[in-house]
């Protein structure tokens, strides 16, 4: 059974609107060592179009370099039919995904959608975030207008859940040691191998 681990998911007062050519994110801090299963997101998307694009939702996790910023490695990442995204309304959205996590490090939920063959069409996606008094303080939103090209952080935190599976990792600085031991006469000896 999964479990909710790191997450901002109340206080949404507005929405980021992401277009062709514009990557968004937000950054997180993981909570334990675990493995993702699932993200859930609060988005939607515009009713204007008739018929519905064929496009795709692009949900990545990234990696974060020294500033924060998402660093480009994609460590998992998912696709979500634009049609299937929620109408006019926001609604929370779970997109099966699977990395791994490391406790403590920085990661990032890039959001992008693949180009159209008419550029000219700017298809909008919109994702809820607490704009006015953001409280997430393992994180925060990111933007990129030239396709992850460079970003740029914001004063605000997205509407996200990040949920998963505890897994066992054993610390680094284990030493492991093999021993021959042999007894006899009352008395033990060993040898390390």
């Amino acid at each position: 059974m999964a479990t909710l681990y790191d997450y901002y998911n109340t206080g949404d007062n507005n929405h980021s609107i992401f277009v062709q050519n514009r990557q968004v994110a937000q950054t997180f801090t993981a909570s334990e060592n675990y493995t993702i299963s699932s993200l859930k997101l609060k988005i939607y998307r515009d009713a204007l179009w008739t018929p519905v694009p064929t496009i795709d939702l692009k949900v990545e996790i990234q990696g974060t370099d020294e500033n924060g910023h998402p660093d480009g490695n994609v460590l998992a990442s998912a696709t979500i039919a634009y049609a299937n995204i929620p109408v006019t309304t926001a609604d929370w959205e779970e997109i099966a995904i699977s990395c791994d996590l490391t406790n403590g490090e920085k990661y990032a939920i890039v959001l992008y959608h693949t180009p159209d063959n008419d550029i000219s069409v700017n298809y909008h996606c919109y994702w809820r975030v607490d704009s006015t008094s953001p409280i997430y303080t393992g994180g925060n939103y990111e933007y990129s207008n030239n396709d992850g090209g460079t970003w740029a952080s914001a004063g605000s935190d997205f509407m996200f859940e990040v949920w998963g599976q505890l897994t066992f990792r054993p610390p680094n600085d284990v030493v492991t040691l093999r021993r021959l031991v042999a007894a006899a006469n009352n008395k033990i000896w060993y040898e390390d191998i």
